[in-house]
């Protein structure tokens, strides 16, 4: 069972007219103001993102460039620069098989191993169980043939 609403009055009508225009107002100023934060954080995302790239080039730059030509860079050219940092150069191991993990035990620190699988054989099927000795007793009592 519903309860009826009693009809406003006609001042009640406009007061809740004027509310609503105030209230849908408000939404629309907050709204405003959510869209610019989020674009201004989108913005600054964006210049850290250009930022970092930047650095990176730069490193980058320097590590392919010979020491001997680079050009001295002035300390207020590049203030947000990062500090130079040497990464030492990765060297391909090669890979080494063994067959027996179990009886190597040569010093291989240096070098990608890989273990080669021998095959197994399938295993022997167990034993078929032994004969029930009650059998024959319980074939005599419950008529087995």
């Amino acid at each position: 069972m519903e309860k009826v609403r009693k009809p406003l009055s006609e001042e009640a009508l406009q007061k809740l007219a004027l509310a609503r225009e105030k209230a849908n107002a408000k939404r629309k100023e907050l709204a405003a103001e959510r869209a610019t934060q989020k674009e201004e954080l989108v913005q600054e995302k964006l210049k850290e993102k250009q930022i970092k790239m930047n650095q990176k080039a730069q490193i980058e730059a320097d590590q392919r460039m010979p020491v001997e030509a680079a050009p001295e860079a002035a300390p207020e050219a590049a203030p947000e620069a990062a500090p130079e940092v040497e990464r030492p150069k990765k060297t391909k191991r090669k890979p080494v098989v063994i067959e027996h993990s179990s009886d190597s035990e040569e010093d291989i620190r240096d070098a990608r191993v890989y273990f080669v699988k021998r095959h197994k054989e399938a295993p022997a099927p167990p034993p078929p169980p032994p004969p029930d000795p009650y059998g024959k007793m319980y074939a005599s009592m419950f008529g087995a043939s």
